[in-house]
């Protein structure tokens, strides 16, 4: 199975074999840390707070559905990846009250009286299986919409890191073909704006990717669609500047001109997206600045 580290990020092979249910903490072979790794049933995936989950029948990584994406099998067994080991919730006061409840009602229901017909009983199971069904449902839809909504938070921070580190490389080549044009410009010599194929390679390579991680974006959760709309928005500076940096033309005035604008463009649009951060995404920005250098200044 393939798996990220939780810290670095990258893929690392694993013996799903060594992987128990009692869990244990597997050294990452990049930056030397130790992360958590076990075993967990499908049912305790709506106890999840953190951590990757992976099908224990294929080793595909599971999003918010319920069937994986890999082999297809429905409300798959897991391997749980994280950075600590889980706290396990002992069974506490309120547990031990919800038993007591349950069993007065199940002996409150069972418990014959005179004013009872023939059809209460079915009648009062039919009510509770509906009842739980009813709980069913209603717990189902809050799970998926959590897990819908932590998708996009894992996204939004991807595609903000990526469009912010486009966006640098972008403004440092655009200073980079002013300075050029200029010293030839001054030498009398002809020039033809054009970064190398080098940069050239690597601005493409950053845009393909965004592009296909904001479109995951596509379908925000309600409550982050204001927020979606100003990275849209600073997505939109970002790619201003993609184009102004491969294909510049002009005059040297004119092309520096359009590469301070775009700048001034795209930190108003930042300053926009981060005064509509809600405290969620905000706390995993925060996070996200420890491992992403491209955030630091964001």
């Amino acid at each position: 199975m393939r798996c990220s580290c939780p810290k670095c990020a990258v893929k690392i092979e694993v013996d799903v074999s060594t992987v128990t249910e009692e869990g244990s903490f597997t050294p990452c072979p990049e930056c030397k840390s130790r992360f958590w790794m076990n075993q967990e049933s499908t049912a305790r995936r709506a106890l999840k707070k953190e951590g990757d989950i992976y099908c224990a029948k294929c080793g595909n990584e599971l999003d918010h559905l319920i069937v994986c994406r890999g082999c297809g099998f429905k409300f798959p067994d897991y391997f749980l990846v994280q950075v600590s080991k889980p706290v396990r919730r002992k069974a506490g006061k309120s547990d031990r009250s919800m038993r007591f409840a349950m069993q007065s009602v199940s002996y409150t229901s069972a418990a014959p009286t005179k004013t009872t017909s023939g059809f209460r009983k079915p009648l009062v199971a039919v009510v509770g299986l509906l009842i739980v069904a009813a709980l069913a449902v209603a717990g189902v839809s809050v799970y998926q919409k959590m897990s819908q909504e932590k998708e996009y938070r894992q996204f939004f921070v991807l595609v903000l890191c990526g469009t912010k580190a486009g966006t640098d490389l972008g403004l440092a080549d655009c200073a980079q073909i002013s300075a050029d044009w200029k010293a030839k410009t001054d030498a009398g010599q002809n020039y033809a704006p054009r970064i190398s194929p080098v940069d050239e390679a690597r601005l493409k390579k950053i845009k393909a990717k965004l592009d296909q991680n904001k479109q995951r974006l596509n379908n925000p959760p309600e409550k982050y669609k204001a927020v979606n709309e100003k990275l849209t928005k600073l997505f939109e500076m970002y790619t201003n500047i993609h184009t102004l940096t491969l294909a510049p033309s002009g005059t040297l005035a004119g092309f520096t001109d359009s590469a301070r604008k775009a700048e001034d463009d795209f930190k108003l649009a930042s300053q926009a997206l981060k005064e509509n951060l809600p405290a969620d995404l905000a706390e995993d920005v925060k996070t996200a600045k420890t491992r992403h250098r491209e955030l630091k200044d964001f």
